[in-house]
């Protein structure tokens, strides 16, 4: 069994969500992923504006706005799973510093995340400009967390 030391998986998760609230915020991407997405919030009061957004009953956007903590843990959980399972990766390929860390987490994006990602855009008609949003995200916190991972 490998040993993981869970210093360098706790600060690449920290890393990433850090990484995504400025790539998912105003200053970077935040509002055309809202607009690609039909996601309206409205006039800030957190019913969806309209409501033509929301769920059956019309009260806007599943009422994301009201549950966005559980949102985040959740995210932050499944951040936590992804540089662990990576950890496992590099850890089991004898890659010892930042620079591999970095190429595995390079290869782990391009065939499984990269991949997922080109499904929405066969089958789901998903647009080019939110699947190059939303991959390339994780593309730069798979660099960042393998070579973090990596270094450690």
């Amino acid at each position: 069994m490998y040993s993981i030391n869970f210093w360098p998986i706790l600060i690449a998760t920290v890393l990433s969500f850090g990484i995504s609230a400025l790539w998912y915020s105003p200053i970077l991407f935040g509002r055309e992923w809202l607009t690609l997405n039909h996601i309206n919030y409205g006039n800030g009061n957190g019913n969806g504006g309209n409501g033509n957004n929301g769920d059956s009953n019309g009260n806007g956007n599943d009422n994301r706005v009201k549950n966005v903590f559980v949102l985040y843990l959740i995210q932050l959980i499944l951040t936590l799973i992804i540089f662990i399972v990576l950890a496992f990766i590099i850890h089991s390929m004898d890659a010892f510093s930042g620079p591999e860390g970095a190429f595995i987490g390079l290869l782990t994006w391009l065939g499984f995340i990269a991949t997922t990602y080109a499904y929405g855009l066969i089958w789901e008609n998903r647009s080019l400009k939110l699947t190059l949003i939303d991959s390339f995200i994780v593309f730069i916190n798979m660099l960042a967390g393998g070579a973090i991972i990596g270094a450690w």
